[in-house]
């Protein structure tokens, strides 16, 4: 019975903490160490557990914070993404990914985002593995939650509203897809800019005006009338042949990935309103996005239970 799993949550940010209460409120049992904001679970039914780096970890999952039946599975759950310097655990603590990663033995599951790469998989040995990146269920959700986060920060940026406005998306790919859908629905005018052909047919079959990258110069005049342009291609692809035509006041918004696929330093320099908007579920939804990685680990130990 999945009910039997205990979960071992570390660091994290808001969103983390969000997880960790959903979890606990569907009975599971749940630990957090070192939680970003320990006064959102107080109260609660998860145990919080500050200050594990001075303790030992180890000590610590072995100890007083091993599983109460001594039974069942055992997940430790890393934060999205795990680390950010790839030295500590994302969030307010001093635990390194090493240290944690070297009790990963003590556990059935790992679960955190871009865990891959601190945990190759080893011909099938260690626990069972999950990365909240890699995931497409997980990405999909995160993305809804993404657009509606960009469209916010777009709106902080600028004096005009979404409705009647000209929005240019570039790629139309997990995230582009609802950012573009919520702009429509706000009422927005939106032109889909994409390389491949696949891409602008899937566009033009959703009602949008679409565009190549290859036709800048041919739209120019369109260009001049964009309100708010969105980047969600992690590659540098709107440069001063996309930003030196829009018109005074328009609102750059890029969604990618470091280092992002906005020239970021042309638009300070020509004083373009601009936001590398990054981490938007932790920051903006923490609670959406917790549910999201709660219901994911829910699904993936029950599936591992069959």
């Amino acid at each position: 019975m999945d009910m039997d799993c205990v979960y071992y949550v570390v660091g994290g940010d808001r969103r983390s903490c969000y997880m960790s209460l959903t979890l606990a409120e569907k009975g599971y049992n749940v630990f957090h160490f070192d939680p970003y904001d320990a006064d959102l679970l107080r109260h609660s039914p998860v145990t919080i557990i500050s200050g594990a780096s001075g303790v030992g970890f180890r000590r610590l999952i072995e100890g007083e914070c091993a599983s109460p039946s001594g039974t069942g599975l055992k997940a430790i759950v890393l934060p999205v993404p795990v680390s950010r310097d790839g030295e500590f655990i994302n969030g307010r603590t001093l635990l390194t990914v090493s240290s944690v990663l070297e009790c990963s033995g003590e556990f059935d599951m790992v679960f955190g985002g871009g865990i891959d790469k601190y945990m190759p998989d080893e011909n099938g040995s260690g626990p069972y593995v999950f990365d909240y990146l890699a995931d497409d269920e997980v990405a999909e959700k995160n993305a809804i939650v993404t657009a509606e986060g960009a469209i916010c920060d777009a709106e902080s940026l600028s004096d005009v509203n979404i409705d009647g406005s000209l929005c240019l998306v570039t790629g139309f790919g997990k995230c582009a897809k609802p950012l573009a859908k919520r702009l429509a629905a706000w009422g927005a005018d939106v032109i889909i800019m994409a390389r491949r052909p696949k891409q602008r047919n899937d566009a033009a079959l959703c009602g949008y005006k679409v565009m190549s990258f290859e036709d800048i110069p041919i739209y120019s005049h369109v260009l001049l009338e964009v309100d708010f342009c969105f980047n969600t291609v992690p590659a540098r692809v709107v440069c001063d042949d996309i930003l030196s035509q829009l018109c005074k006041g328009a609102v750059v918004i890029d969604i990618a990935s470091m280092p992002g696929g906005v020239d970021f330093e042309y638009c300070k320099e020509h004083e373009i309103p601009y936001r590398h908007s990054l981490g938007i579920p932790g920051k903006l939804s923490p609670k959406s996005s917790g549910i999201i990685l709660a219901d994911a680990a829910i699904k993936v130990v029950s599936d591992f239970n069959k």
